[in-house]
Parts: C-alpha cells; structure tokens; sequence
C-alpha cells in the first residue's frame, strides 16, 4: 500500500489549543489562591476574547466551566468546605426529615406577636 498524502494538524492549531488549557488551568489555580470559591471561579474565568472566537475551539464537546470545575477538584479535592457535606443524608432519609419537619408546628406559632 502507499501512501500518497500525510495529514498534519496544523501547528498554529495545536499551539492555540495547548494555550487555551494552560490559560484556563493557570486562570483557575490563580483565583483559588486568591480564596474564591469553585462557583466564583466558574464565573469568573473566561477565554480571552481571541482564543474565544477561534473556530477551532468552540464549546461543543466540553465546556469552560467543566474545565475549570475540574482543576479546582484536582487541585483541592472533592471537599467544598461545607461541612454539611461531609457526610450526606441518603435522598431517602433526607426526604424523611423533611417531611418530619413539614408536620411538625414551628415553635414560634404558637408566640404571641401582637400582644
């Protein structure tokens, strides 16, 4: 069999591609040393307008926003610093106390507001 033609990726492409995802990982670990949190970070870390209006790197199989949650949980871990989430209520039992807690009478029903 021979070969009659090579495909190249074009090297400008794969330059703009790798600067693309060392601008969005440096972006990101920079506003987590700064303390935001991953939802601040998320809004706030962007592609420069010139790499964001390269065709070539239009949002159809990921997103900014992915990329960017998945620094901050390979840098920091899954941890989000709510303790609340720590150790989470099965969807079962967390149904359950709510619904107890809908049943019962709010302890400040029962105050006397106007008198």
């Amino acid at each position: 069999m021979k070969i009659t033609s090579l495909v190249f990726v074009e090297p400008t492409r794969t330059f703009r591609d790798q600067l693309s995802i060392r601008f969005v990982h440096d972006q990101t670990v920079r506003y987590m040393n700064l303390g935001f949190t991953l939802d601040k970070a998320v809004e706030v870390v962007q592609l420069p307008t010139h790499l964001a209006e390269s065709p070539y790197l239009r949002e159809l199989y990921g997103k900014v926003e992915w990329s960017v949650r998945a620094v901050y949980a390979g840098n920091l871990g899954w941890f989000d610093g709510n303790p609340a989430t720590l150790r989470p209520l099965a969807p079962r039992e967390r149904a359950e106390h709510l619904q107890q807690l809908a049943a019962e009478p709010a302890p400040f029903a029962t105050l006397d507001c106007c008198g």
